[in-house]
């Protein structure tokens, strides 16, 4: 019997930014169907209950229940990028795709670490390693890179970060950065790149194209 499988994915801008990983799953003999006005019908045990699928314009994908209840949402479970609005808090990642053209998760992430502050972390296959914030690099070329000589600290409990539409990111550890294009205008997303950099990024409407920003590090 041949079996099909699918990928469900997320476009902001033609651009993917999220993708079925973090979506809820079901239990082997489940069933899924699609049906209209976005309405999903699932199937754990074959009683199909109605589960409502609504994309917002924040590019949040949501699942309602019967009772007008959000069950699930994709802002909950990102994949490898943070759009204006969406929380990256203690229990969430960023984590980058494996190569170009692809949607296997890779190795590098973004996350709050247990001591409350935010870092990129490669997590291979053989070895996990800290890459940032540690000596020089080019977020900060003029310091060692420390927590402390960033001007960031471990002495907070929320682990909560967030960008907004204007190209500011923030955080309880007290990073701060601003797009180089700073202000209301452009949609934005915020990346974990395939090649471990972290990259902001603004869509010029004119030409439909994702234009890398600077991240001016507020000190």
């Amino acid at each position: 019997m041949e079996v099909l499988k699918f990928l469900i994915l997320l476009l902001f801008a033609a651009t993917v930014d999220w993708s079925e990983a973090g979506l809820p799953s079901l239990r082997q003999g489940s069933s899924l169907k699609v049906e209209e006005e976005s309405d999903f019908l699932v199937s754990p045990n074959g009683t199909f209950s109605s589960v409502e699928a609504r994309l917002l314009e924040t590019g949040n994908l949501v699942l309602i229940n019967q009772e007008k209840r959000v069950i699930w949402q994709s802002f909950d479970s990102p994949t490898d990028t943070l759009l204006p609005s969406q929380r990256l808090v203690k229990n969430t990642t960023l984590v980058s795709v494996r190569s170009q053209g692809t949607y296997l998760s890779g190795f590098y992430n973004f996350k709050f670490d247990d001591n409350n502050v935010l870092y990129l972390v490669y997590n291979g296959p053989l070895l996990s390693s800290v890459y940032w914030p540690k000596t020089s690099s080019v977020y900060w070329p003029k310091t060692d890179g420390t927590v402390f000589d960033s001007g960031r600290t471990p002495y907070n409990s929320s682990r909560l970060a967030i960008s907004d539409k204007a190209g500011q990111f923030i955080s309880s550890d007290n990073l701060m950065f601003n797009a180089s294009d700073y202000g209301i205008g452009p949609k934005r997303r915020l990346t974990m790149d395939y090649d471990g950099i972290l990259r902001l990024y603004s869509l010029d409407e004119s030409t439909g194209v994702w234009v890398l920003k600077s991240l001016e590090i507020q000190e």
